[in-house]
């Protein structure tokens, strides 16, 4: 049995901060992006921090083929916190 090396089965392309994957607008934070693949689609979730501490569920999304080329779903956010339940502060 022959060792397969990493470099041989995986591409990575390494981000630069002058073009950010995700980004929210200044005072808003952007955190924790999940990545679910579906065919050739890297669905991407994560949340948006706004200004009053309320968490924001955005959808991304890109090619497999081009992970850094990012489109953002038209209806973002796909999930806001409530007004007055349990989860409309720091639930991200």
């Amino acid at each position: 049995m022959s060792l397969i090396e990493f470099e041989d089965v995986a591409n990575f392309q390494r981000l630069t901060f002058d073009i950010p994957l995700l980004s929210a607008s200044p005072q808003e934070w952007a955190a924790a992006a999940h990545a679910i693949v579906v065919e050739d689609i890297i669905h991407y979730l994560w949340g948006r921090k706004k200004v009053d501490n309320r968490w924001e569920i955005m959808h991304s999304y890109a090619n497999a083929v081009t992970p850094i080329e990012v489109q953002h779903d038209s209806q973002n956010p796909i999930l806001v916190a409530s007004e007055d339940g349990f989860d409309n502060y720091g639930v991200e």
